[in-house]
C-alpha cells in the first residue's frame, strides 16, 4: 500500500480494517462448528480463502483491498477453526497430544518456508504466480480430504 503511495497511518488503518475479519470469523465460527462436518468446513473454507485470496491479491481499489482482505481473514479464520477441531478429533485418544502438536508443528514450519519461498522465487514473477501456487496446495487439501479424510462432527472420538 506504501507502494501505491498510500501513508503509513493509511495502511495501518487499512491492515486494521483487514485483520478485523479473524475476530469476526471466530465469532461467526462459534454458530457453524458444530453444524458442518469439519471436513467438508475445511474444503470449503480453503477454496474460498483462496477464491478471495486472490481477488485481494489483484486488487486495486483500495476498498477492494479492503474488503476482499476481511473477506479473506474472516474465511482463513474459520479454515483454522474447522481444521483445529478436525486435528484433534481424528487422532486416537492415547496419541492426540502428540500428533496434532506434531501437525500444528510442521504446519507453522512449512508456512514459514512456504512464505520465504513464495517470496524469494515465485512473488518475483507476479502476484498471480503466487496465486497459482498457492491453488496446488488448496487443491491437494481437496482432493486429501475428500477422498480419504473421515468424517468426524458428532462421533465419539473413539469410533473415529
Amino acid at each position: 500500500m506504501i507502494a501505491k503511495g498510500y501513508t503509513i497511518a493509511s495502511t495501518l488503518e487499512f491492515t486494521f480494517l483487514i485483520f478485523a475479519g479473524f475476530f469476526f470469523g471466530s465469532v461467526f465460527n462459534l454458530f457453524i462448528v458444530d453444524k458442518i462436518e469439519r471436513k467438508w468446513g475445511i474444503i470449503l473454507t480453503a477454496i474460498l480463502a483462496g477464491v478471495f485470496g486472490t481477488l485481494f491479491g489483484i486488487a486495486t481499489n483500495v476498498y477492494m483491498v479492503i474488503i476482499f482482505g476481511f473477506i479473506t481473514t474472516f474465511i482463513l479464520w474459520n479454515f483454522s477453526n474447522f481444521f483445529h477441531a478436525y486435528q484433534a478429533e481424528i487422532f486416537p485418544t492415547r496419541v492426540r497430544p502428540t500428533a496434532a502438536g506434531t501437525v500444528y508443528s510442521v504446519s507453522r514450519v512449512s508456512t514459514s518456508i512456504l512464505v520465504l519461498f513464495i517470496a524469494a522465487v515465485i512473488l518475483p514473477h507476479g502476484v498471480l504466480a503466487s496465486f497459482g501456487i498457492i491453488w496446488v496446495f488448496i487443491a491437494i487439501v481437496v482432493i486429501d480430504l475428500a477422498l480419504i479424510g473421515p468424517k468426524s462432527t458428532g462421533k465419539q472420538v473413539e469410533k473415529l
